[in-house]
């Protein structure tokens, strides 16, 4: 037997000593033992999400607070994106992001392109006809981000004088400001910050959509811009899912409860919603009703 053998079988002798001796059969000695993926009823779409092994996830990437790509890891964060993992984690599975814009959100779950959409979308009626919403995990309110030295201090003074407001393409809040003010001249970009940089550059006198969404925004620079006016709608968000998936909508449904009762809604809002705001908060009902608002007198 040569020298090397010898040397290698006399350490793996001294590692089964070693081995041996961190075993134990006291009783009193807990072990860990690994958390076994919950089981769903086969058929059901939990069941074929598992067996996947992931779930696909519609997000924003612009939206700060909420869903925003971070640079230095190149890696979706926020509000919705933390929710997103909850889902992931109650199925067991891993969770895949992409980037979901307003105008597509809907399409990219009729095409079955993701699984789930977490992307600050407002439950209407009209969407509902599309789409099934889960509970109300978020409710926001539209108002308008503004020039600090600019003529436009409310949506009155946006359609009184014609200003330009920019939102996003498939947006309820595109639908709004049409209503709040019908003389104002609407453009439209695929994302908000698309629309911020139309107001840095003056061709847009206002940005208009959600209010957390117009606070991310104004972080930017708060020494220019400010946000104006009265809030003029309620925006209940809920996440998307595709129609006849059997049993999702309740059990994501059930994800969001359990995060509104054992304190981690709380956790995460003053994460990425508090510092932003200023305001603490306390979980939505469940079934807000969306609110749009009045055309002017």
């Amino acid at each position: 037997m040569g020298r090397r053998l010898i040397k290698i079988l006399a350490v793996l002798a001294v590692l089964a000593m070693i081995m041996g001796a961190c075993q134990t059969d006291d009783p009193s000695v807990e072990t860990e033992e690994p958390e076994a993926a919950p089981s769903f009823e086969p058929g059901s779409y939990m069941a074929e999400l598992q067996e996947r092994g992931k779930i696909v996830i519609g997000v924003k990437y612009d939206v700060p607070q909420f869903g925003f790509l971070n640079p230095a890891t190149n890696q979706p964060e926020g509000f919705d994106v933390d929710l997103g993992n909850l889902v992931g984690e109650a199925l067991g599975v891993d969770v895949e992001f992409v980037e979901a814009i307003s105008a597509n959100r809907i399409p990219f779950l009729t095409e079955d392109k993701v699984d789930l959409i977490i992307s600050t979308m407002t439950i209407n009626e009209e969407r509902k006809q599309q789409i099934d919403f889960s509970i109300v995990y978020y409710v926001a309110q539209q108002r308008l981000l503004v020039r600090k030295d600019g003529n436009i201090k409310s949506v009155s003074d946006l359609n009184s004088q014609k200003g330009t407001v920019c939102s996003a393409k498939g947006s309820t809040s595109e639908k709004n400001i049409r209503i709040a003010a019908p003389d104002a001249n609407v453009v439209l970009q695929d994302g908000y910050s698309q629309c911020f940089q139309l107001l840095q550059n003056r061709q847009a006198d206002a940005v208009t959509t959600d209010d957390v969404i117009l606070v991310g925004l104004l972080k930017n620079d708060p020494d220019q811009f400010q946000i104006a006016g009265e809030p003029f709608s309620k925006e209940p968000y809920g996440m998307g899912i595709k129609k006849g998936r059997e049993g999702f909508k309740e059990f994501v449904d059930g994800v969001i409860s359990e995060a509104k009762s054992d304190g981690t809604w709380v956790v995460l809002y003053n994460k990425w919603v508090q510092p932003v705001t200023g305001e603490s908060a306390t979980p939505p009902p469940d079934d807000v009703e969306a609110e749009a608002p009045a055309p002017p007198a």
